[in-house]
């Protein structure tokens, strides 16, 4: 199952949870540059599922941590394609 995440009061989705595998575990997907999370890591983010939690603790939580860039994560945040 997978959780997605944006920030309160907003309605696009900025973070992805799911669960990778035995050799990933549970894997954070950022939709924005690693640079940034210095900068965000307080901000507030509500899941999917109602969770309210926090960028940085989100990212203290996966086992795997990605981070996309702005223009990749337009096509590979929800994996579409190109075309």
């Amino acid at each position: 199952m997978s959780t997605t995440y944006k920030l309160v009061n907003q309605q696009k989705n900025i973070i992805l949870r799911f669960w990778g595998g035995y050799e990933t575990g549970t894997i954070i997907r950022f939709g924005f540059d690693e640079d940034l999370l210095h900068l965000i890591s307080s901000a507030e983010v509500i899941g999917s599922d109602g969770e309210l939690t926090t960028i940085g603790k989100l990212h203290a939580s996966g086992d795997t941590v990605e981070f996309l860039s702005a223009m990749d994560s337009r096509y590979q945040f929800f994996k579409r394609t190109f075309y």
